[in-house]
This record gives C-alpha cells, structure tokens and sequence, in this order.
C-alpha cells in the first residue's frame, strides 16, 4: 500500500492516544478535551504501519498582538508503534496563491529529533517523512490544491 490521506477512526485514536497528542501540543485549544467539531485526520501507510500527523501550526505574537499562524508545523511521524516529532517551516519559495499552477509545498527542516527511534536511521525516517508530505499535500484529507507539487529542502 502507499499513502492515503484519511480521517481517523475512533479506534485508531484511542490506539495512538491521538486526543492526548493532540491536547500536548494544543494546550489552550484541548483544555477540555477534544473540540467539538474537530475531526482527527492523518496521511497513513497501513501495510508499513507508519503516519504522519500534524500536531500543530506554530504561532507567534503578531502586529495586532495577538496570536497569529506562522509558516511552522510540528509534525508527528509514527514508524512501527515509535513517534518523533518534526518541526518543518513553509520556505519562501512555496505558493501565495492557490490558483498558481503547480501550486508549490516548499518544506525546510527545522528540527528533528531522532532519539526516540534508534532502530531507524535518519535517512529512513526522512524518507518516510518525505513519502508522507508529498501525499499530505495542502492539508491532508482536510483540503487540497489542485497540481500541488511538494518540494522538500532535506
């Protein structure tokens, strides 16, 4: 099998503690559990056992004050029962506007941190994480842009 983007099942949440993932990362959002509306959603390869999901979308204090996204996401790519985080970072070179043909997915790595999978070697992991983006496209399952061509910087 190759990558699917998909909407999770209640099972496989409760399997990879998704909601716990989620609310580590997302402290104000899931300060009483999962939102209402929200839906979990991944990019999966179930014959090899391994995911991608994103956790979050950095913010930082903008010029109105307020929080405000930047073009930083914190991944987690789940290999055989093992997760690591990801931090990846959007480059300049990716599209402004979606009706650019190919829209560009322009990834740079920002930080990996390899040690909690030590039966992998970096290459692997960053094969699968490469594998995985190309299929994640814009935003997983959630939406997506047509002719999008993701690039990845590592």
């Amino acid at each position: 099998m190759v990558f699917v983007n998909e909407y999770i099942s209640e099972e496989d949440v409760e399997k990879y503690a998704l909601d716990e993932l989620k609310a580590k990362f997302n402290q104000w959002s899931w300060r009483e559990g999962r939102p209402e509306a929200f839906k979990h959603y991944w990019t999966v390869d179930r014959d090899r056992n391994v995911y991608l999901l994103l956790a979050k979308i950095v913010e930082e204090v903008g010029l109105s004050g307020r929080s405000e996204p930047i073009s930083q996401r914190v991944f987690v790519l789940g290999m055989e029962g093992n997760q690591v985080e990801v931090l990846l970072e959007l480059s300049d070179e990716t599209s402004k506007r979606f009706s650019e043909s190919p829209y560009r997915m322009v990834w740079q790595l920002i930080d990996l941190d390899i040690s909690t999978m030590p039966q992998f070697s970096r290459e692997t992991i960053l094969k699968n994480l490469r594998q995985a983006l190309a299929v994640f496209g814009a935003d997983g399952i959630r939406w997506q842009v047509s002719n999008t061509k993701v690039e990845c910087k590592f």
